[in-house]
């Protein structure tokens, strides 16, 4: 967390976050979610963010300011959106200030899921990406 604030402090940062690390998976499912997102989507995300051409934001751990919050818009106008992550990043981008990672990794449990589940999944959020 306190490297994340040391990101935040900076005037020209509008938003921290950390690249998503899959564990704990329990079925085929999640062992192909882990599979991507550890390296793949680990790769894509690191990538997009570095060169910073443009805002790529997954929201499993942000740090944004109220005040920027509340300089695009508020939270609620996000809340009709499925990736409201997303949007904000964008919203945010879009005001002139930076995405930061810090080299902190966000874990997320994966629990369960058959491989139809996974399938589902990425198929729905290529949707969603391609279209927000």
């Amino acid at each position: 967390m306190a490297r994340a604030v040391d990101f935040m402090i900076k005037p020209d940062v509008g938003l921290v976050h950390h690249i998503p690390v899959g564990i704990q998976p329990r079925g085929i499912g999640s062992y192909l979610e882990r599979a991507f997102l550890n390296t793949a989507h680990a790769k894509m995300y690191t990538v997009i963010n570095k060169v910073a051409v443009a805002s790529c934001v997954v929201g499993k751990s942000n740090m944004l300011r109220k005040s920027t919050v509340e300089r695009i818009g508020g939270l609620p106008q996000f809340g009709k959106f499925i990736s409201e992550d997303n949007i904000i990043g964008q919203a945010i981008w879009s005001q002139g200030l930076r995405h930061v990672i810090p080299a902190d990794l966000a874990y997320q449990r994966l629990g369960r899921s058959g491989a139809e589940d996974y399938l589902q999944r990425r198929c729905r959020w290529t949707r969603i990406r391609k279209y927000a």
